[in-house]
């Protein structure tokens, strides 16, 4: 951890790198106010050792230990480039990858990276990962065990996300760093089809008669044009034509954020039966003009995804 502290009436930054002890002294006098604007540098530096980025020439140019730590950041870099481990590989390819996803999913191969994969693998160079490796890694998350009770385990599908993560990263590392793909020949696990049972039209019609008033119009919709629950909960009145009578589906969202649909095949016009338009006429009513989302809370900000509603369903 990187500190500031005084020598000679002059601040220096003490500080660990490449795990050698610096001492770096600064041309600022001992003041309380320069003691809060290097301990920011301090942290910066901190973070930047932490990132794999730091440049010591760009903070300390005129150090007389310059020569010797840019020498010894240049051997490990070359050593890394070589022989990364699995943690530094995949923040590389985390990186590199990220632009071409979703937030949402970017926030699932996070939590898959943290919680599965760096514990098992974060510190084994990617070259020296074998295919014993990742069946052994396989059994154990089936073992995995979470809940208040204890008595929960991974599904199935689960531990096929979790691989096939795994796969995709060893496969670009096996390509850039040439040494064989150790992932060969490993299936996913074989998942049962779920049963689906859909509510009846009676069961539809029971819903509607007793939902509280204000979310019968965002039931019919939902109930009567098929839009997943993150279109219907991002969709915004400038999709709606009521004089084409159609629903434009260009945006979802997910997580409290708006993004594209699940796929480019998503982004369709959906046209309007009498019972949806009514609806959304019936929704106009309540929520034009207080939000730019068809369907939004109270406050007119959020989703209706947001809230909770209870239906009882009397015959």
């Amino acid at each position: 951890m990187a500190s500031v502290r005084a020598r000679r009436g002059k601040l220096f930054i003490d500080f660990t790198y490449m795990n050698i002890r610096c001492r770096e002294t600064t041309i600022f006098p001992d003041t309380p106010a320069n003691v809060k604007k290097l301990t920011l540098v301090a942290k910066e530096i901190d973070a930047k050792i932490t990132l794999g980025i730091f440049d010591y020439g760009a903070y300390f140019p005129k150090s007389t230990r310059l020569k010797e730590m840019t020498a010894l950041a240049d051997r490990a870099e070359a050593c890394i480039s070589r022989n990364p481990t699995f943690r530094q590989f995949s923040e590389i390819w985390y990186e590199e990858k990220k632009i071409e996803w979703r937030p949402s999913y970017r926030q699932k191969t996070q939590i898959i990276l943290d919680k599965y994969l760096l514990p098992e693998f974060g510190g084994k160079a990617v070259h020296a990962i074998k295919k014993p490796d990742l069946l052994t890694f396989r059994s154990s998350l089936a073992k995995v065990r979470y809940g208040k009770d204890g008595q929960s385990s991974l599904s199935v599908a689960r531990v096929n996300q979790i691989m096939i993560l795994l796969r995709m990263i060893l496969e670009e590392a096996s390509d850039r760093h040439d040494f064989e793909m150790p992932y060969k020949n490993i299936k996913n696990l074989k998942q049962a089809r779920p049963d689906v049972n859909p509510f009846t039209l009676s069961e539809v019609w029971l819903i509607l008669k007793h939902v509280r008033a204000d979310y019968k119009p965002y039931y019919t919709i939902r109930f009567f044009t098929g839009m997943r629950t993150s279109e219907i909960d991002g969709l915004k009145w400038d999709c709606i034509n009521f004089d084409r009578r159609e629903i434009s589906t260009r945006g979802a969202l997910v997580n409290g954020e708006m993004g594209p649909t699940k796929t480019l095949g998503s982004q369709r016009d959906i046209a309007m039966s009498q019972l949806v338009y009514d609806a959304l006429l019936e929704q106009k009513a309540r929520t034009f003009g207080k939000s730019e989302f068809v369907f939004c809370n109270s406050q007119g900000n959020l989703s209706y995804a947001e809230e909770t509603v209870e239906i009882n369903l009397v015959n």
